[in-house]
């Protein structure tokens, strides 16, 4: 029988979860469960806070595109572009490629700080933060 379960505690599980496969270098399955812990978590936030936590990213992005002159971009295609590699390895759509190409270090990393972020922000606590933190904390003073 089922039974209700708090989204933050899912999420929060999830980014256990995803602490754990990420150290140990299974960046693909990391990506995946970090990506949805971290939108439970920037859902939550924009539903307690009444501010998307995405709004932030898009509105820094845009002011360095403007320092570049560069066109700014819609807050469509800056969440297709944070989201692009988690997605790609979750679906399969009709008429995508079956092979893909990714930094999965690089995409793995980018969203263990989103998911962290937003537990952090929600006074959530979770397992493996201080082995997390002193993983980065070590490949940072190297």
């Amino acid at each position: 029988m089922a039974r209700p379960s708090r989204k933050e505690n899912v999420a929060k599980e999830q980014l256990e979860d995803g602490i754990v496969l990420f150290l140990e270098k299974r960046y693909v399955s990391s990506l995946t469960l970090l990506g949805a812990a971290a939108e439970i978590f920037e859902g939550l936030i924009h539903s307690k806070e009444g501010i998307e936590p995405f709004n932030h990213e898009w509105t820094r992005a845009n002011k360095v595109r403007s320092i570049l002159g560069i066109k700014h971009i819609s807050k469509g295609e800056i969440r297709k572009i944070y989201n692009e590699a988690k997605n790609q390895v979750k679906h399969h759509d009709l008429g995508d490629d079956e092979s893909i190409q990714l930094d999965r270090f690089g995409e793995a990393f980018m969203m263990i700080q989103r998911a962290t972020s937003g537990a952090n922000r929600l006074n959530i606590k979770y397992k493996n933060k201080l082995k997390y933190e002193k993983w980065f904390k070590n490949i940072t003073n190297t």
